[in-house]
């Protein structure tokens, strides 16, 4: 299950410079303010279940601010795997996010702030398999990324992956 494991170990955006801001842009506006703190290239390391992985991860904002897109390429014993998730508000606010990979998983989120520096992401519970939910804590610098999954059916979801980053290079 490298998908897991690449969504802990994140986005190394192959050296490239992250694309360009909308319209000068590093801080989302408005509903996606309060996910500001992931905004920046990280570098991240992680393990659980599959393994231990490292890579890195950029958040960048997009669409006029309206718009995240996090690229990600993460290297472990299970070789490379690279994703994408873009986040958006939809309605009146309500953030939600998409993400696909190059082994062909999509997973649709719904994404919640409870505090400053935290955000979750939570897989649609119509969808069919197992439930998703990625947290992301910024404490001291250190963003703390955790990958968890229950079963259909299941509301008690388990740990499949931690890990650590550090932003590397933060917005221009």
């Amino acid at each position: 299950m490298s998908l897991l494991l690449a969504i802990v170990t994140l986005d190394l955006a192959a050296g490239a410079e992250p694309a360009a801001q909308s319209a000068g842009q590093t801080k989302p506006p408005g509903a996606m303010e309060p996910l500001g703190f992931l905004v920046g290239r990280w570098e991240a390391s992680g393990g659980g279940k599959p393994g231990a992985s490292s890579g890195a991860f950029a958040f960048e904002v997009e669409a006029g601010g309206r718009a995240m897109l996090r690229h990600n390429e993460s290297r472990s014993r299970e070789g490379l795997h690279r994703d994408v998730m873009l986040i958006y508000a939809e309605g009146l606010g309500s953030l939600k996010a998409t993400y696909a990979d190059s082994e062909g998983h999509v997973i649709r989120y719904t994404v919640s702030t409870p505090d400053a520096g935290s955000a979750v992401f939570m897989s649609d519970p119509t969808d069919p398999g197992p439930r998703f939910r990625l947290t992301y804590h910024l404490n001291d610098g250190v963003l703390a990324i955790r990958f968890e999954m229950t079963s259909p059916g299941d509301s008690v979801f388990s740990t499949y992956l931690e890990g650590t980053a550090r932003m590397q290079r933060p917005p221009k």
